[in-house]
Formats: C-alpha cells, sequence, structure tokens
C-alpha cells in the first residue's frame, strides 16, 4: 500500500491517526506516521480494505453452524465471492 493510497484510506475513512491505530491493531502511532510517509506493508492494506468494506475479524464457522447451512460458507463476503463448499 503506498503512503498516498494510505493517507485517501485515512481520509475516506474519517479516522484520526489514533483511531487507525487502533483499527489496524498497530503498536503506536509513530508506526502509522512512517507507513504514512513511506507506504505500508501488504497486511496493512489488506486491513485497510477490510475495514472500508466493514468486514469482521475472520471467525471459523462451528459444526453446529456447518450442519445449519449444508457446509457452505457462511460469512459477510460469502456471496461476492459465491457459495463454495
Amino acid at each position: 500500500m503506498t503512503a498516498d493510497d494510505l493517507n485517501a484510506w485515512l481520509e475516506h475513512m474519517k479516522f484520526n491517526d489514533a483511531e487507525a491505530t487502533r483499527r489496524l491493531g498497530l503498536g503506536s502511532r509513530n508506526t502509522l506516521a512512517k507507513y504514512k510517509v513511506e507506504g505500508a506493508p501488504l497486511h496493512i492494506g489488506l486491513a485497510c480494505g477490510a475495514l472500508a468494506f466493514g468486514l469482521p475479524p475472520w471467525k471459523t464457522v462451528g459444526e453446529r453452524d456447518k450442519a445449519a447451512t449444508d457446509g457452505y460458507v457462511t460469512s459477510s463476503v460469502a456471496g461476492m465471492a459465491g457459495r463454495s463448499k
């Protein structure tokens, strides 16, 4: 993720540095400040995309849930990628 992309994401999300640091799970605002100048690693870019689309953290589907859904993936992104077994 380029520095320009990160700064555009921050503006789009209307996050201040403290909120972005918290949401991205960064250790400090110094790390965010560095990313805003130098760009961020891939995993931060992926996290930014997930937050922008309102995706929750990944959660494994439990056995009870699998039986109820006949083994189909149940998540907020299932509709985006189609149904899969």
